[in-house]
């Protein structure tokens, strides 16, 4: 059969040249090296698949080489059987040259499935394995609330004298301190008699008369009185204060004293106000208290909170523990608290409520509706 397809020169050149003494030792390489890797492996390759090499849907490359149209780049597998049927009839360079393609077809496709089963796949040793069963296995699931640090109140812990001083002795070199001296001295506070008050509301009374009447330069006032070289503070509009909110050019407010609200605690002081009829308001508080302090800005000092205290007709007490006053730590111990913040309520009829550490309007504004709303 003539053929247009260069076959006996595809072959020619892919099996007929090596050697006889090439062909065995080829052979020997093969049977040493691999055969019985392929046998331990169980690969093998059946007569189906090489028929399927040949004549089926996975034709082996040199198979698609030798009966592919040159001209039309197309390949048709009954030129294949066509050929395989007359191939007595080929010159018989081309029919050894197939018989040694088709001797060689079968260990090429196990050498090829053995090296893609060494390049495809992942070898792990015995080692391995253990580890990756044991790491795999001794597994627990966990599941967990997380709180920070900074978050957990002091109240919650309650440290005892001798677990103070157990400490100590055992970290003892992370506290030692230079020779020191004893001093003892005499603690006099300074509080502002009714005069002293007098007086300085009077003085301050003219000061605003004199601001309003222009008799008094406000710049000049403002830089003669106050620390630092910069004693203005600029605004946009919407940054404004509420109490500058919607007033004119000029405008004095009235006199504003700090924490003027509030009254130093005291159990006696409280005691006389519920006996007045008047509900209370304890703030137990301390100036180095992250959490007090942002109670204090975000809610407690501010004028809608007010508002709802002067509502139910509150007094309101500071019980300020920044120097651990011994009153104020026997007060908080008798709530079997260790540590501020502590917010109690108290109506005179002897009802009270404590009130969460991280404090809001709502659960405030929530608290006096139940203790002090009549029915």
């Amino acid at each position: 059969m003539e053929t247009k397809y260069n076959i006996g020169d595809i072959f020619l050149r892919g099996f007929a040249y090596p050697t006889e003494w090439e062909v065995i030792n080829v052979k020997l390489i093969n049977d040493i090296s691999y055969v019985d890797q392929y046998n331990e492996l169980g690969i093998v390759v059946t007569d189906k698949e090489s028929v399927d090499m040949v004549q089926g849907d996975n034709i082996h490359p040199m198979i698609l080489e030798a009966f592919t149209d040159p001209s039309t780049g197309v390949f048709n597998v009954d030129n294949v059987i066509g050929y395989l049927q007359n191939l007595s009839n080929q010159p018989v360079n081309q029919q050894q040259a197939w018989f040694s393609f088709e001797s060689n077809l079968k260990p090429m496709r196990l050498r090829t499935k053995y090296d893609n089963l060494l390049s495809l796949t992942t070898n792990v040793n015995s080692l391995q394995s253990k580890s990756e069963y044991f790491n795999s296995s001794n597994t627990r699931d966990l599941s967990y609330y997380f709180v920070p640090y900074y978050m957990v109140p002091d109240s919650l812990f309650t440290v005892s004298k001798s677990e103070m001083n157990n400490y100590l002795r055992k970290n003892s070199e992370d506290y030692k301190q230079e020779d020191s001296r004893a001093l003892n001295f005499v603690y006099f506070p300074l509080e502002s008699s009714g005069e002293d008050s007098a007086f300085y509301i009077s003085e301050i009374d003219k000061i605003t008369n004199s601001l309003k009447s222009g008799e008094i330069n406000d710049s000049t006032f403002a830089l003669l009185n106050s620390d630092g070289f910069n004693p203005y503070v600029r605004f946009n509009v919407d940054q404004l204060p509420t109490e500058l909110d919607n007033k004119e050019i000029g405008y004095v407010s009235d006199i504003v004293y700090e924490d003027a609200l509030w009254e130093k605690w005291s159990e006696l002081s409280v005691r006389a106000a519920l006996d007045s009829g008047q509900g209370v308001f304890i703030d137990f508080t301390a100036s180095w208290c992250l959490i007090c302090q942002s109670n204090k800005a975000l809610v407690i000092r501010k004028e809608k909170t007010y508002s709802l205290f002067e509502k139910y007709g509150i007094r309101l007490f500071l019980a300020d523990w920044t120097q651990n006053d011994p009153e104020i730590t026997r007060a908080l111990e008798s709530y079997g608290r260790s540590g501020v913040p502590l917010y109690i309520l108290k109506t005179p009829d002897g009802a009270e409520q404590i009130l969460p550490q991280n404090l809001n309007y709502s659960l405030l504004e929530t608290a006096l509706e139940e203790l002090f709303s009549v029915e």
